[in-house]
């Protein structure tokens, strides 16, 4: 492994792979999705974690269908293991001002809509298809 390119990286470094919710807003802008372009097309959404993004798109007339390993936990876990994530990791996460979006305004406004989706998708989890 190339030690030099680590240390050069930017951004936030983590030593596991964290829980945190991320909204159709956030999926929209990182990715530069055009919402009306996608209605009616079916999208894959993987590694999706804890995002409400399969929800919110599925009422927007998107079909959405999101794969993650984290998904084979109950809801119940999923919520347990979010909340230590979310309070190591959105003090550091802000700092990476690349990674910050003025929709989201702070940390404390950032954290809030992550424990947001991530009750959304634990709600739809639990539900019956």
């Amino acid at each position: 492994m190339n030690t030099d390119l680590i240390d050069t990286k930017r951004g936030l470094r983590l030593d596991r792979v964290v829980l945190l919710g991320r909204t159709f807003e956030e999926y929209r802008r990182y990715f530069l999705l055009e919402p009306k372009e996608l209605i009616g097309k079916d999208v894959l959404d993987v590694a999706g974690g804890v995002s409400s993004f399969c929800a919110e798109a599925n009422a927007r007339g998107i079909p959405v269908t999101s794969s993650d390993p984290i998904y084979s936990l109950p809801a119940e876990q999923i919520a347990e293991r979010s909340e230590p994530d979310l309070e190591s990791v959105y003090p550091r996460h802000w700092k990476c001002t690349d990674l910050s979006l003025e929709l989201l305004q702070n940390p404390s406004t950032h954290a809030r809509v992550s424990r947001a989706c991530i009750f959304h998708f634990c709600v739809g989890l639990q539900k019956p298809s």
